[in-house]
């Protein structure tokens, strides 16, 4: 539902907020779901529901609703976000998305001075390209005029000379645009991780074989849910989650890997951090997770298991932490 229209609800007159409660009271008896099920939201700070009769705000960065009581909204500010809640212009972030929000400028402003610096230097080592070309053609043409009497063997050692500085000058301006393209990879690399941020790739979860995308995905959710309760992890939000690639003809014995998507890197941490609790587990034993790797980071974990597996066939006792491979103490 739109922010205004919560807003709006919240203005209701104390009158008509208590026939609504009485009506929900009555279809709650009867076994029915009742209004409160249907307009209500929940509440990240607290856990519980933003009834249509609190005050409550949705952030226009995270989406997300809050009680106006768990953000610490001031009433007057609350008084005047519910007066202007049809104004495009007028926007209020929840704590959290403050400081996110801070940090994601910061890194944009950053990376866009970073991308200035860049272009100037490219710019830069364009003009003096082209100048050191003009000023070697002049000196080329200048030693032919002075040489024109000399013999012709004199003339081929001059144009030997002059053939390998231009090479060299040829080969400093590609390891240049070759810095300079390494920069912009790192660049992508770093917009990489930040996209993956909040990311956990969940391997072994139990993949149902029902075709009903509904279905399918309602029954990751509970598995999900139930996982996170067996690492006592049920206090993590998680935005959203997604099977990788395409379903296995045997998807029972081969599922596929779970991407999941929570609301802050503190909750990814935690999440992986927990995820010892699930050895001494008999239902999520060949279960396991990690952080949601980029490209790059994929190919050197690669390299880094490969290197692991054969000091392992050679005897040594050794394991992966912190993408460095270690002795495993005892």
């Amino acid at each position: 539902m739109a922010k205004a229209e919560k807003k709006q609800r919240t203005r209701k007159k104390p009158e008509q907020a208590e026939n609504e409660e009485t009506e929900r009271g009555a279809m709650e008896g009867h076994g029915g779901k009742g209004c409160a099920g249907e307009e209500s939201d929940t509440c990240v700070d607290c856990g519980k529901a933003v009834l249509a009769t609190q005050h409550g705000l949705q952030c226009d960065f995270c989406g997300f609703w809050h009680h106006v009581a768990c953000e610490r909204v001031p009433e007057d500010v609350y008084s005047f976000l519910s007066v202007h809640n049809n104004d495009p212009t007028l926007l209020w972030h929840c704590r959290k998305c403050v400081v996110t929000s801070k940090k994601m400028t910061s890194m944009m402003l950053a990376m866009q001075e970073h991308q200035q610096q860049m272009e100037d230097r490219v710019s830069d080592l364009t003009r003096t390209v082209n100048k050191k070309i003009d000023d070697l053609a002049m000196e080329l043409n200048n030693k032919l005029v002075t040489k024109e009497q000399d013999n012709k063997s004199s003339g081929d050692e001059t144009q030997k000379i002059v053939e390998e500085r231009f090479d060299k000058l040829i080969d400093t301006v590609k390891h240049k645009i070759d810095r300079y393209k390494y920069n912009n990879d790192d660049q992508e690399e770093v917009e990489e991780s930040r996209k993956r941020r909040t990311n956990v790739i969940l391997h072994g979860c139990q993949e149902t074989t029902n075709e009903n995308a509904d279905d399918t995905r309602n029954e990751d959710e509970e598995h999900i849910v139930d996982l996170l309760h067996e690492i006592k992890c049920d206090d993590v939000s998680i935005t959203s989650a997604i099977r990788l690639g395409k379903k296995s003809d045997d998807p029972v014995n081969n599922p596929r890997p779970l991407k999941i998507v929570l609301a802050s890197e503190e909750q990814k941490s935690k999440v992986l951090r927990m995820e010892k609790n699930l050895r001494s587990s008999t239902v999520w034993q060949k279960t396991w997770q990690h952080q949601d790797l980029t490209p790059k980071q994929r190919e050197r974990r690669q390299l880094l298991v490969k290197e692991m597996k054969q000091r392992q066939a050679a005897g040594e006792d050794v394991i992966i932490v912190n993408n460095k491979i270690v002795i495993k103490r005892t």
